[in-house]
């Protein structure tokens, strides 16, 4: 669909940019996924679920803003000694698509407590 609006050159650019954001959005899946045990083991105890819950998005919000630190400060060094110059324009690119990773935290968060509340057609 984006090769229809912009030319392919420009597709190149930004699937370059999607791969390099996206190989960072799989640590708050890992961590939602390995922590999941835990919060339905507190299932008993509903202000105890709350609690855990709240304390996990401020933990993947702060691994988060860790990562996307770290992409700025040694990643996009990196990149530019391993990535041909001309998708080179792909780095400012990422550089905006690695703040999604804050958005995937929370909704990855956010999903543990719908499924262990039984409310997973809200799950989009």
């Amino acid at each position: 669909m984006i090769k229809t609006l912009m030319s392919s050159f420009d597709l190149g650019i930004y699937s370059v940019a999607m791969t390099i954001s996206e190989s960072v959005n799989f640590i708050p899946v890992v961590l939602s996924y390995s922590l999941y045990p835990y919060f339905i083991n507190s299932k008993l105890n509903d202000n105890k679920f709350v609690a855990n819950l709240i304390r996990f998005i401020k933990f993947t919000i702060l691994v988060s803003i860790v990562l996307i630190v770290l992409y700025f400060l040694i990643v996009v060094n990196l990149l530019n000694e391993f990535i041909d110059p001309v998708y080179s324009v792909s780095i400012s690119i990422s550089k905006i698509l690695i703040f999604s990773i804050l958005f995937i935290s929370v909704g990855v968060c956010s999903n543990s407590f719908y499924m262990r509340n039984n409310l997973e057609k809200l799950i989009f």
